[in-house]
């Protein structure tokens, strides 16, 4: 065996370890499925995996599965029709009333759906941007305090950058939460009708 195939059995070995972490964490994608999209993007990169060390080329395959997973989620939830929330509609949020204590303290109307356009009460949606909050990592939450709360300018387009990527992470982390939400009433309606 040469050593360029002794390469190549590391890199599978690796390829299947990412795509069983990556399914771990997204229950409704397979870990073969996801191995599959690995090991093509592995074939695509055999280049740049080349170049690096043992232990980056087992993140560098876990960051591909990630990213295709990541993808996956997105068209499911587009395509199921359960998309809510827009960054445009975030932004909106965050800088009018998700720093307000009124606003917090308007109760929602009974009539009002979740996710209206209608925001003449945001308070559900002030709750959803709560809960998604506290599953950012601390740089996207530090960004968008910065811009929203603090009210500072963003003038570099490093930092422009950060709270645009911070305000689409929050946008995906709220349409992800609520497709689970979804998800479970989903499955507790089919297991009552059984």
């Amino acid at each position: 065996m040469s050593s360029e195939e002794l390469d190549w059995d590391d890199i599978i070995d690796a390829a299947r370890k990412a795509a069983r972490s990556v399914a771990r964490r997204n229950w409704d994608l397979d870990a073969d499925d996801i191995y599959g999209e690995i090991i093509t993007w592995a074939v695509a990169n055999r280049p740049q995996l080349d170049k690096l060390s043992p232990g980056m080329q087992v993140k560098a395959l876990g960051r591909a599965g990630s990213t295709w997973a990541e993808k996956e989620r997105r068209t499911a939830i587009v395509s199921r029709g359960y998309y809510i929330y827009t960054p445009d509609v975030v932004r909106k949020v965050l800088a009018e009333w998700y720093y307000d204590e009124t606003a917090r303290e308007t109760m929602p109307g009974r009539e009002e759906p979740h996710g209206s356009s209608d925001y003449s009460s945001p308070a559900i949606t002030i709750w959803d941007i709560d809960q998604a909050m506290l599953r950012l990592s601390e740089q996207h939450v530090t960004a968008i305090e910065r811009r929203y709360l603090l009210g500072e300018e963003m003038r570099a387009p490093a930092e422009r950058k950060a709270v645009s990527r911070a305000v689409e992470k929050l946008t995906w982390t709220l349409n992800y939460r609520l497709v689970d939400r979804a998800d479970d009433a989903n499955d507790c309606r089919a297991v009552r009708a059984a």
